[in-house]
């Protein structure tokens, strides 16, 4: 009969994987460290999309995991601050939250061997035919309202009129932070000047962004509501 595997040799391998398998050095679509701090410091007060976002981003786990080494040494040496949540004062959530990732991980590995499929894409198109050119970064953004779903999608943006072809830059902004961004070609689709790309949106909380759309000295800027799915 094989022996079953130890468990601490177990989670060192899935620590590993979460460690290296899925690299964003950019933190492109990652929560604020703030969210970060308070998986590990208050971890029942947390998003559970954060917890989520672990099992598929190696530089905010091993941040997460920085955070919660240093939360294990202040519990050890007894240290305490004033205002420290009662709930940083107790291990074991904040390890429960880190077993949970592990089985977010374990999940990812099952469904990388059986194959699953991707989810069904949405096509969804943006038209900024109309928008206008900012102008400098003290330029408002175009009162354009768009409206994208927290889902996977193939997007086609329509660029304003007298957009030319080349390559452009498009980004989501929320305040001065960017959490999503993608280069793609502009072409002529249709008669109308477009960028074709894929977008995940599944893991930005819903609220209001700014879409960026940039090329050389071309800049526009348009606001864009995360929805639900």
């Amino acid at each position: 009969m094989k022996k079953p595997l130890d468990n601490e040799r177990f989670l060192e391998f899935a620590r590993s994987y979460l460690r290296e398998s899925f690299p964003n050095p950019e933190r492109i679509g990652c929560p604020p460290d703030q969210e970060l701090q308070k998986l590990a410091y208050s971890p029942l007060k947390a998003d559970a999309i954060v917890t989520a976002h672990l099992s598929c981003c190696s530089d905010c786990y091993v941040r997460y995991a920085a955070l919660l080494e240093e939360q294990k040494l202040r519990l050890r040496s007894g240290m305490y601050k004033p205002g420290t949540s009662w709930l940083a004062l107790r291990p074991r959530p904040a390890f429960a939250v880190l077993g949970a990732v592990v089985l977010l991980c374990v999940g990812t590995v099952l469904l990388m061997f059986r194959h699953s499929p991707e989810p069904a894409r949405l096509s969804l198109i943006l038209d900024l035919r109309s928008a206008s050119q900012s102008r400098g970064l003290d330029t408002k953004p175009s009162e354009t309202k768009m409206r994208v779903p927290r889902r996977l999608l193939n997007l086609k943006i329509q660029l304003p009129f007298g957009a030319k072809e080349g390559m452009y830059s498009v980004s989501l902004q929320s305040g001065e932070a960017v959490v999503w961004s993608r280069d793609a070609t502009a072409k002529v689709i249709d008669h109308v000047m477009s960028l074709e790309l894929e977008g995940d949106f599944r893991r930005l909380p819903m609220g209001k962004y700014q879409l960026l759309v940039q090329s050389g000295q071309a800049r526009f800027q348009y606001p864009l509501q995360i929805t639900r799915p």
